[in-house]
């Protein structure tokens, strides 16, 4: 059997997300490498910049990211 996974790149502030930092894309990085390892497929890469302290529930945050 496949198994699929999402990967959710997050971090606290805008300011850690500025593309001079690492955050993000070395969360993705390390995210793609475990699923690699596993043999699951990612089928979406998720990144929220700047708003995820205020979310626990992933569908809330895509709600109020997409508008």
């Amino acid at each position: 059997m496949i198994q699929r996974a999402i990967i959710w790149c997050a971090v606290s502030s805008a300011d850690q997300a500025a593309s001079d930092k690492e955050s993000l894309p070395s969360q993705r990085q390390d995210a793609q490498k475990y699923c690699d390892e596993k043999g699951w497929v990612v089928t979406e890469v998720l990144e929220v910049a700047g708003q995820s302290r205020n979310y626990i529930d992933i569908h809330d945050a895509a709600e109020d990211i997409q508008g």
